[in-house]
């Protein structure tokens, strides 16, 4: 969930600044999703969850920035602003719905919050932050996140050789060496993870995702 200053800053988007005619390809919309679930992501997670190669999805992250609906934040690190298709739907929507009383709308309130999946990866990162500005943290946070992911879905004990550390580093904004990157920003977030009880050490190199797989 967006903080309200993080909601601050894509309300600053005007209305101009985002094509509404723009119609994305099916590549894009994949894209889409994984930054409409992240609002932030680099590349690197993005090919992860969508599972388009690199020339495809730095592609599409071009053609949706020039389009408005997502934002280059800084080297590396992508910003999900505005599909206009969904408030359209949405405004659409509210002319035609009728107001819910008190009790409609408590019971509608919370049949949405039991929808909402777990995140594990999340959970295991709360409380858990690295870097001088905002900017520097929410990228580190998105390298943290995939490699995370990557360790549970690897779902064996782990050390850093075995880590796809290049492709990590591949889209870090501070050009940080593989090997930084793991001493800096990975290997401190792996151990708060120990600490959140999502990963586990079976010796002092080794790491194993034991958290949730939701």
């Amino acid at each position: 969930m967006r903080t309200p200053s993080e909601l601050s800053k894509a309300e600053a988007t005007t209305d101009d600044m985002v094509n509404r005619d723009y119609s994305p390809s099916d590549t894009e919309e994949d894209v889409l999703d994984v930054l409409r679930e992240e609002w932030r992501a680099n590349p690197y997670l993005i090919r992860q969850r969508s599972g388009h190669g690199k020339g495809t999805v730095n592609t599409a992250l071009t053609r949706l920035t020039s389009a408005g609906w997502v934002k280059k934040v800084t080297r590396g690190l992508y910003e999900f602003v505005e599909d206009p298709r969904t408030e359209d739907s949405d405004e659409a929507q509210g002319s035609i719905d009728t107001p819910l009383d008190g009790t409609e709308a408590a019971e509608t309130v919370e049949s949405h919050d039991d929808s909402v999946p777990a995140d594990p990866i999340a959970d295991a990162l709360a409380g858990w932050s690295y870097g001088r500005t905002d900017d520097e943290q929410a990228a580190n946070r998105t390298v943290a996140r995939a490699s995370l992911e990557w360790l549970r879905d690897t779902g064996e004990p782990v050390r850093q050789s075995d880590v796809p550390l290049d492709g990590l580093a591949e889209d870090d904004p501070e050009e940080r060496t593989p090997d930084t990157l793991w001493r800096s920003v990975i290997r401190g977030a792996w151990q708060h993870a120990v600490g959140q009880g999502y990963v586990e050490q079976p010796d002092s190199r080794s790491y194993k995702w034991v958290g949730g797989n939701e």
